[in-house]
């Protein structure tokens, strides 16, 4: 709620280095496999912007700037899924990964970071 009434949107852009630590299962089932994957995934905080989006012109500031901190790493949980076509020499792999945070990213309140990536890896 905005002084004078109104609303804003407030846009909260986190930037994280994750070194995920998954177990991956795939059975050997011919030439396309399915896989499945779990695990946990650390992640320190590299990058935070924020953007007040009001009009005429949205506003765009760092979280230092705005001096609000966030916590600087977290600890998800992934779990995923995906198909594999081994190929004569590479792998090429199909692969959907949802990961959600254990930790709030903020002291003073409970917000969780959530993720949802497909993935489209080559490996040889």
């Amino acid at each position: 709620q905005l002084e004078g009434g109104g609303t804003a949107t407030l846009d909260i852009e986190l930037a994280y280095l994750e070194l995920p630590v998954l177990a991956h299962v795939a059975p050997a089932v011919g030439r396309f496999r399915p896989v499945f994957f779990g695990g946990p995934s650390p992640a320190l905080q590299i990058g935070c912007d924020l953007q007040l989006v009001i009009q005429p012109e949205p506003i765009r500031v760092t979280c230092s700037e705005a001096d609000i901190t966030f916590r600087e790493w977290d600890l998800g949980m992934v779990v995923g899924g995906g198909v594999e076509a081994h190929l004569n020499r590479a792998t090429l792999a199909l692969e959907a990964r949802y990961t959600a945070g254990l930790r709030s990213i903020l002291d003073d309140a409970r917000v969780d970071n959530r993720s949802f990536a497909i993935l489209l890896a080559l490996t040889f």
